[in-house]
């Protein structure tokens, strides 16, 4: 829902698919109606009384501690809800991101995305801590572009050595040391944006992965996908929570930041 929101502040229709329990808060879905983000992939499962939960603590040198109640991702309805919603929408999808979730559930969306031809980001999280070696085999055999922080690519690696060669990207978010890539024999390296605040950084890994797939639909090379993540994510940091910051000056922020105007940022960008 993070990314989601960035992305519908970014001009793109986005249509998260989550199981969440009945009823879905009213306030909430006030609040992602009135930013644009498209409902038709939200599931309110009547037998859950409670949504997924994720609990963040961070300390005042912006470390986190994590934990995750997974409630309807649980349910054993996933798989044919989510073949229900592609088989319905699969055409007015464009471009998919696989964000983190239970390893059962992102193992079937990744088959069901490549079976109906749709390319993905691969981003399995914090979620790869739980994920068995066997697990995390099988999803990266089923992806072409992987994101991630240290902690997680290296998790990755633990269980399969030679991860790059088996992907036709990746990219490794640093922090405040930027992010790095290595796709289709490209390898890169860019600094982190300068936020105007530093109020709290919930959220700022959804934030860059919305910058960086609004720039890449675009048409943006890699480089320029990155710092388009690396600043909208310094622009979330200037907000408290993941889902209240404000977008609307993204191109005069993009060109203040990285001193140039790309060809790829458009008028859609300035809303």
């Amino acid at each position: 829902m993070n990314i989601s929101y960035s992305l519908s502040k970014l001009g793109h229709t986005a249509i998260p698919f989550v199981l969440c329990g009945s009823p879905l808060d009213h306030s909430y879905s006030d609040h992602i109606c009135a930013v644009g983000v498209d409902r038709r992939g939200i599931v309110e499962l009547n037998e859950w009384s409670d949504s997924s939960h994720g609990f963040i603590f961070t300390d005042q040198n912006h470390s986190q501690f994590t934990a995750f109640y997974s409630g309807p991702a649980e349910s054993n309805e996933y798989e044919s809800r989510l073949q229900d919603f592609l088989k319905s929408h699969s055409a007015d999808i464009d471009y998919a991101i696989l964000a983190p979730d239970i390893a059962p559930n992102m193992i079937c969306a990744a088959t069901l995305l490549n079976q109906c031809s749709i390319p993905f980001l691969t981003d399995p999280g914090q979620q790869v801590s739980d994920f068995t070696d066997d697990d995390c085999v099988r999803l990266i055999g089923m992806s072409q572009l992987v994101i991630g922080n240290e902690f997680e690519v290296n998790r990755l690696r633990s269980a399969i050595p030679d991860l790059e060669e088996r992907l036709g990207g990746l990219i490794v978010t640093l922090g405040s040391n930027g992010a790095s890539w290595n796709i289709d024999d490209e390898n890169g390296h860019e600094r982190a944006a300068h936020p105007r605040r530093q109020l709290d950084p919930t959220g700022c890994g959804d934030a860059f992965r919305a910058g960086l797939v609004h720039s890449h639909l675009s048409g943006a090379q890699w480089r320029d996908a990155v710092r388009s993540g690396a600043l909208v994510a310094s622009i979330s940091m200037g907000y408290l929570g993941s889902q209240n910051h404000e977008l609307s000056n993204f191109t005069e922020a993009y060109v203040h930041e990285w001193r140039n105007r790309p060809s790829w940022i458009c008028d859609k960008t300035e809303l």
